[in-house]
């Protein structure tokens, strides 16, 4: 079984004004609901980014190895 641990965060009385806007707005039950929310958020997104970013550098490199091949099929017939 996880046991959840604590954490202490610092941020700018701006943003807290924000996150308490938006816990008076009932989208948040509070300021620890809503820190959870964000930060499940970061990991989905860095996630994604990851994701992408390997998909993109899988098909850059099948690229280069197409053009290198279409590079070889050309050099051969000269």
């Amino acid at each position: 079984m996880a046991m959840d641990q604590g954490l202490s965060i610092k941020i700018p009385k701006g943003l807290l004004k924000e996150i308490d806007l938006l816990i008076k707005e009932e989208k948040y039950s509070g300021r620890s609901d809503f820190v959870k929310a964000a930060i499940r958020a970061l990991l989905i997104h860095l996630k994604n980014l990851e994701i992408y970013s390997e998909q993109k550098n899988e098909h850059k490199f099948e690229k280069e190895d197409i053009e290198q091949n279409q590079g070889r099929k050309a050099g051969n017939r000269s």
